[in-house]
């Protein structure tokens, strides 16, 4: 999950700086806007007897320059929610991620938690294997003492061996 959560985002990018710029880009909607403007172009007419070939001459040249302002100030409330909208997209990126983070966490966590069970549980099979070793050692003691006869040592081994053998139980 943490893999997968590095990998989407190093494929969009930073999403959270490209929100953040989007905040800016709305907020700035807020603000008047102040530009210089200007033309320049060759102008002829066929009055006061020019005509086209004055075209190139030098008194044709013309030009305009100047200020222009804009702002938007009747639709002030619609740009307002803009950058609420904006706002609340990148909270939404926010909470995403940390779902995210918290998900990766705890799939870690219960990956630890089982693997930490196992362990427990190979210890006491393989105790568990011990002490059936030990019964049968003892039982072999006390049928060659002669405290016991054969069916209880056959008893003990066929009890005994099914729990130690087949499970692979290796030490933690």
């Amino acid at each position: 999950m943490m893999r997968e959560a590095l990998t989407l985002y190093r494929e969009l990018g930073d999403p959270y700086g490209q929100a953040s710029a989007l905040i800016g880009v709305a907020k700035s909607d807020l603000y008047p806007r102040f530009a210089l403007t200007g033309s320049i172009g060759l102008l002829s007419s066929d009055t006061n007897q020019s005509d086209l070939s004055d075209l190139f001459d030098s008194d044709s040249i013309a030009y305009s320059f100047g200020p222009a302002a804009s702002w938007n100030v009747l639709n002030y409330g619609r740009l307002k929610n803009q950058v609420r909208v904006q706002d609340a997209r990148l909270e939404q990126l926010i909470v995403n991620y940390q779902n995210t983070v918290l998900d990766a966490a705890r799939e870690v966590e219960d990956g630890l938690a089982g693997f930490q069970g196992s362990r427990a549980s190979a210890s006491f099979l393989a105790d568990s294997v011990a002490s059936a070793q030990r019964s049968v050692d003892l039982s072999l003691i006390q049928y060659r003492e002669g405290a016991t006869d054969f069916h209880h040592q056959g008893k003990t081994i066929s009890v005994t061996a099914p729990s130690s053998s087949g499970r692979g139980i290796s030490p933690a």
